[in-house]
C-alpha cells in the first residue's frame, strides 16, 4: 500500500492516479452491510447478476396531462399535439401505439439528458407486461395479437388483418372472456 503526498492511496500499485487506486480484486465482506456509493448518491449492496427484477425493457417518457391519470397497464400512443410526449390510446388499431405503462420494468432507459421530469412514466417497449385489455372485439386467448381498443388506455384482440400493420402491441399470454381486465402481454410492437 502506498500513500502519496497529494493524498492518493494505492493498493497494489506504487503510483496511484486517483484518490484510491486498486490494482487487483476488491472484496466487500458478506453480511457486513458494505455497499458502494456512486457520485449520484445511489448505492449498490449486491452484485449485478445479469438478471433483472422485472421482465421488460422500458423507456422513461413524458406523458401529456396529469401523470396521476396514468397507471400500470395503460396502452400508450404518441401524442400528435405534443411532440415527444405520449398519452393513453383512444382509438382502435392506432398505428401510433408505442408501448404499455410498465408495472415493474427490468431495465429503464432514458433519452433525456436533463433532470427527470415528474411527468415521466416507464413505457415498456419489449418484454412481458401486465396490460389493460377489453373484450370489445371478442374474447382474448393466449397467442391473440393485441391492438389498441376504443376504450381509453386499453388493448383488444386484433381481428382486422388489413388494419394491423403498425398497430400490433404484442401477443396475449392470458384469457379475457368478457368485459375488461388485466392480462400479461408479450410486448412486441409491429
Amino acid at each position: 500500500m502506498r500513500i502519496e503526498g497529494n493524498g492518493n492511496v494505492g493498493i497494489g500499485t506504487t503510483n496511484p492516479g486517483a484518490p484510491l487506486e486498486v490494482d487487483g480484486n476488491v472484496k466487500l465482506t458478506a453480511n457486513s452491510g458494505a455497499s458502494i456509493t456512486f457520485q449520484d448518491g445511489t448505492t449498490q449492496s449486491t452484485a449485478y447478476t445479469g438478471v433483472t427484477c422485472g421482465g421488460d425493457y422500458a423507456e422513461s417518457v413524458d406523458v401529456s396531462g396529469d401523470r396521476k391519470h396514468y397507471g400500470p397497464g395503460d396502452v400508450l400512443v404518441i401524442d400528435p399535439g405534443h411532440p415527444g410526449k405520449f398519452l393513453k390510446s383512444a382509438e382502435p388499431y392506432s398505428t401510433s401505439v408505442t408501448g404499455v405503462y410498465s408495472t415493474r420494468p427490468g431495465t429503464v432507459g432514458r433519452r433525456q439528458t436533463g433532470p427527470k421530469n415528474p411527468d415521466e412514466v416507464p413505457m415498456a417497449m419489449i418484454g412481458i407486461v401486465p396490460t389493460r385489455v377489453s373484450a370489445e372485439n371478442g374474447a382474448i386467448h393466449p397467442g391473440d395479437l393485441l391492438v389498441t381498443a376504443s376504450t381509453i388506455g386499453y388493448a383488444m384482440k386484433g381481428t382486422d388483418r388489413s388494419r394491423m400493420l403498425g398497430a400490433v402491441i404484442g401477443k396475449a399470454l392470458g384469457n379475457l372472456d368478457s368485459g375488461k381486465g388485466v392480462i400479461e402481454t408479450v410486448v412486441t410492437l409491429q
